[in-house]
């Protein structure tokens, strides 16, 4: 091709060849725009899979610890048997002795910190409004028992739990459908 001055026009040859060429341009940048398009669409569509799927196993884990934890207090009998003693004890753990109050301490702490973990992954969307409801609603009667409520005041003087947690039991339980 040969340099065309202002005013000037191109032989029709050119004219014909730089036009194909301006639309093989604006073609390309269509399709290059569509792809950026779909490709998005695709990115999209995978972070929601894996959000489905990091939530799917969120759910299962915090089932299935709990189950766990539930399996390791069956295998003790002496934890059994505080337990039942706890959940007996109308005035608080005053009966409770030495090594006996001791381990109804840490057991009730392991418990709502436990929960407290729930709470955490529900909070930044991990765990379903579901899932979680029923844990809290569990672990706002697990607390008013008197011995439960006396040990977590130790607990909570002792700034172990956080703040939101506690104000999130602390919540009336969800009617029940």
């Amino acid at each position: 091709m040969r340099a065309v001055g202002y005013g000037q026009r191109l032989p029709p040859r050119e004219r014909e060849l730089l036009m194909s060429l301006e639309l093989i341009n604006t073609l390309s940048a269509a399709i290059s725009a569509l792809a950026v398009v779909i490709s998005l669409i695709f990115v999209g569509m995978q972070l929601r899979a894996s959000t489905r799927a990091q939530r799917a196993l969120a759910a299962w884990q915090s089932e299935n610890s709990w189950a766990q934890l539930n399996f390791e207090i069956a295998k003790d009998p002496q934890v059994v048997e505080l337990i039942e003693k706890i959940h007996s004890l109308q005035a608080g753990p005053g009966s409770l002795q030495g090594t006996q109050l001791l381990q109804a301490q840490y057991l009730i702490r392991c418990l709502v910190q436990h929960a407290q973990s729930q709470y955490f992954l529900f909070r930044e969307g991990s765990l379903s409004a579901e899932i979680w409801e029923h844990q809290r609603n569990w672990m706002i009667k697990f607390v008013r028992l008197p011995a439960v409520a006396a040990i977590l005041n130790v607990e909570i003087d002792q700034s172990i739990l956080s703040s939101s947690f506690l104000a999130e039991i602390k919540r009336v339980p969800a009617a029940k459908a």
